[in-house]
């Protein structure tokens, strides 16, 4: 599979292979095999979040699962690994503010068995989460200690929001952006294109528009 490079210097196969339903519909074994699979075609880039599989409570998180996979086949250093903090919407406590997000970032490495996330993203904020986030004492400031530190790479947003999307692009933090694209979501068509006028990374979400 061929290999680009997103603006921010990672090295990504085309093709990221989303982890959402891995430990919710899509059980260990079936979520190994494909991983495995992903791997043998060449594939690099695994994308997660903090909060897979909280808003059922049944199953393993897609975090937890993935980080066994990793430590059972020794091939953490293959993955381009990106995960994401989702905020309090499905009861999981987490929040906007700086020690809330340093604790989620620890507990993402905890849970995937690594020192170090290439892209921690922050997961679809409303408007209000935004301002938040970017706010003295905010979760953006976790970030940015982070990244300093070595535990992630990159810090990129995902957005279901038109609006958010081209505030995004004004935003001198965001390395990457994750916004729906396919064939019945087109709304984004001139902000992807404005993202490699401003490098940045552009994440195709719901390729497939979820089989519609």
């Amino acid at each position: 599979m061929e290999i680009i490079n997103l603006p921010n210097g990672l090295a990504v196969s085309p093709v990221a292979l989303g982890a959402m339903d891995f430990g919710t519909t899509t059980a260990k074994e079936a979520a190994f095999r494909v991983l495995d699979a992903y791997l043998d075609m060449g594939g690099n880039f695994v994308d997660t979040s903090n909060n897979y599989a909280h808003w059922n409570g049944t199953g393993d998180e897609s975090e937890t699962l993935l980080g066994e996979y990793f430590s059972q086949r020794k091939c953490r250093d293959r993955i381009v690994l990106a995960t994401k903090v989702g905020f309090d919407r499905h009861g999981t406590g987490q929040g906007l503010k700086k020690e809330q997000i340093e604790y989620w970032i620890d507990e993402s490495l905890r849970k995937l068995k690594t020192d170090y996330i290439d892209l921690y993203q922050v997961h679809n904020p409303s408007a209000k989460d935004l301002d938040t986030v970017t706010s003295e004492g905010g979760a953006l400031e976790a970030l940015f200690e982070a990244r300093e530190a070595g535990k992630i790479g990159h810090i990129g947003i995902t957005l279901h929001s038109i609006e958010l999307f081209e505030k995004a692009l004004e935003l001198d933090w965001v390395e990457t952006v994750m916004f729906p694209y396919n064939i019945v979501e087109t709304q984004g068509e001139e902000l992807i294109a404005r993202c490699a006028q401003k490098n940045i990374g552009f994440i195709c979400m719901k390729p497939l528009a979820g089989g519609a």
